[in-house]
């Protein structure tokens, strides 16, 4: 799928229901400023989970905002490392954080959807396919850090848009490049 067609698809599905996504954003950006990110693992476990029932056409309730909350451990765990390992990334002048983005792309949702991996396996597997073609998923992450870094400059209002879509996007190629079948992994 080309990179523009993802973000148009994200776009669509937060119009399709965008009352949970905008909510379960301002909440997790809330608790996040609380738990001084602690929880970006769940919110964006959350995210992903939401998108792949929308993805399925099932409608969204305001309970599904805490579905990143199932699997706490392991999504909570890799949030946190990845977390960690993307700060000190932009700590080194902020090429390093992108390349450790782009190959740490799909921690978060592979923890949130297959169970069984440990969390090493989880970061092997996400820098395994983002290896496969590393230009594209540097450009997603460019392009989605660009995205973020204009909803910021808009009175800081725009990343309620912008943070959803962005997690929404990364979903739809989640999917897209892992052939996850979300039934499956509920």
């Amino acid at each position: 799928m080309v990179l523009y067609e993802s973000i148009l698809n994200a776009f669509n599905i937060i119009k399709k229901q965008p009352l949970p996504f905008l909510i379960g954003n301002i909440f997790f950006i809330l608790v996040n400023i609380l738990t001084m990110g602690l929880l970006i693992g769940p919110w964006y476990s959350s995210i992903y989970k939401m998108t792949y029932k929308v993805m399925q056409g099932e409608t969204l309730i305001i309970d599904d905002i805490c579905l990143g909350f199932q699997n706490f451990e392991k999504v909570f765990l890799s949030g946190l490392f990845y977390s960690i390992l993307v700060a000190i990334g932009f700590l080194l002048f902020i090429i390093p954080g992108v390349f450790v983005s782009t190959f740490l792309l799909y921690v978060i949702p592979i923890s949130s959807l297959q169970k069984e991996l440990t969390i090493v396996d989880i970061f092997k597997s996400s820098y395994r396919k983002s290896i496969n073609n590393p230009g594209y998923h540097f450009l997603l992450v460019c392009c989605l850090l660009l995205l973020n870094i204009a909803g910021l400059l808009f009175f800081y209002f725009g990343v309620l848009l912008t943070i959803p879509l962005s997690l929404i996007t990364v979903s739809i190629v989640c999917n897209e490049q892992l052939k996850i079948n979300f039934n499956e992994n509920k």
